[in-house]
């Protein structure tokens, strides 16, 4: 089981100023990491799909990025799985 990071940009049509993004992390059952990202980016185009919102506008919906991939573990025996960790490297700091 993978996790897979996927963001998306969306903007309203004419309004170059108006832009947004959104990130979702899915869960996707496969062999490798290489095919859990193929699979995650095929599910996340179902999002980039433009529509009409509250005010009137077009919105448009693109993937921007599968920015990490990630193995999900598994459970401990008490039910809890560590679903996401990240590393995060701060040069100078202590």
């Amino acid at each position: 089981m993978y996790g897979i990071k996927v963001i998306l940009k969306s903007r309203i049509e004419n309004k170059a100023d108006t832009i947004f993004f959104e990130e979702i992390i899915l869960t996707v059952k496969e062999e490798n990491e290489n095919l859990a990202i193929k699979k995650a980016e095929e599910y996340a185009k179902g999002y980039c799909k433009s529509y009409i919102n509250a005010c009137g506008e077009k919105v448009l919906t693109d993937i921007y990025d599968i920015s990490d991939a990630f193995e999900a573990f598994n459970e401990d025996e008490n039910g809890v799985r560590e679903v996401y960790s990240k590393f995060i490297s701060l040069e100078g700091e202590e």
